[in-house]
């Protein structure tokens, strides 16, 4: 992980309360079609393992579009830093109760609560994302996916991320937080780059 030179002050409660409240107003989508396709796909895949609704939580949800385009699949958790995203959010969530303010460094479900856990876009803007992944996995269950999206490192910038993050970066946290690592892929937007990982969660080590 390389630290960017953005404002490193910027991403507080209250700037990303004033970016939401505009945001639920426009209705922007935060995660394109490709990315939506891909934690869609590995949704399908822990929902047939399982047979059941998967128990998903979306570490950093914005306004809760992943929910809203995967239903029929999940019973969704929501989290954000943003009182104003939870607020739009819970209104089209199926479990309202489901969605709590919160940092994605201190995740408040407990250990190895969800099915997938999927992380987009939010890493980049923490001052410790390293605790934030290590989160990510703590509440992943026993072989449950963990699903993240980070900015590539030197192909995007903005004046809210704080780090940059190569395919190595992403790699390593395999092996740092007991994860295999399942797929690992660059997407390109229109005026960015970001990489998009899935892991399946070996806390008890046994996968070889």
């Amino acid at each position: 992980m390389k630290r960017s030179d953005a404002q490193s002050d910027i991403n507080t409660t209250d700037y990303w309360n004033s970016i939401y409240a505009r945001e639920g107003e426009t209705g922007r989508v935060r995660v394109d079609e490709g990315r939506m396709e891909q934690i869609y796909r590995w949704v399908e895949v822990r929902h047939k393992e399982l047979g059941r609704p998967v128990n998903l939580l979306d570490a950093g949800c914005g306004l809760g579009e992943v929910e809203e385009a995967m239903a029929k699949w999940v019973n969704a958790f929501g989290l954000d830093i943003s009182n104003e995203a939870i607020r739009h959010a819970v209104r089209k969530a199926k479990t309202p109760e489901n969605y709590v303010v919160g940092k994605v460094e201190k995740i408040p479900w407990e250990t190895r609560r969800f099915d997938v856990v999927w992380c987009g876009e939010t890493l980049e803007h923490l001052d410790d994302p390293l605790s934030a992944v290590s989160e990510l996995f703590r509440v992943a269950g026993d072989q449950g996916l963990v699903i993240v999206s980070v900015p590539y490192r030197g192909r995007n910038r903005d004046k809210e991320h704080i780090w940059e993050f190569t395919p190595a970066d992403v790699v390593e946290w395999g092996s740092k937080f007991r994860g295999e690592l399942l797929f690992l892929d660059c997407y390109i937007l229109p005026g960015w780059e970001t990489l998009l990982a899935v892991f399946r969660n070996d806390p008890d080590g046994k996968i070889t």
